[in-house]
């Protein structure tokens, strides 16, 4: 199994109403990443896809490593500005598929963004946020 790993609001531990933090350099080093998730992920698959730029790649890659001292198997960061369930369609179109295959039992996505599990839905990808509407947090 691939786990499709969302960066904000589901590593990242942040409420969705949270206020940006400018620069992004700041608000990079003041995050805070779910330890209980990335120790249900040790020992997984695991590709981190987001729709922040890929600028800060290696900032925000080293960032969640020396908090957590964890890193996923690739991630993907954006090469272009759009909405986020686009970004990531084009990751999966053109980063992931060509490597890993188009079969989508072997995928799993943790993902805040319900327009990007739809999106994921539509290559038959199941997908799940990483803490649901009711506080539950996701079980793998």
């Amino acid at each position: 199994m691939i786990y499709l790993l969302d960066l904000n609001y589901t590593l990242v531990d942040k409420e969705k109403d949270a206020p940006r933090i400018r620069p992004m350099e700041l608000q990079i080093e003041l995050e805070t990443y779910r330890q209980w998730l990335i120790d249900m992920l040790k020992g997984k698959y695991v590709i981190l896809t987001t729709a922040r730029m890929q600028k800060y790649e290696i900032f925000t890659l080293n960032r969640i490593y020396t908090k957590t001292n964890w890193l996923p198997n690739e991630s993907f960061f954006s090469i272009f500005r759009h909405l986020p369930h686009i970004k990531k369609e084009w990751i999966l179109k053109w980063r992931i598929f060509p490597k890993h295959g188009n079969n989508p039992e072997q995928f799993f996505a943790i993902e805040s963004n319900p327009q990007t599990r739809a999106m994921y839905a539509k290559y038959g990808i199941k997908s799940a946020p990483a803490i649901d509407d009711f506080g539950n947090r996701i079980s793998i």
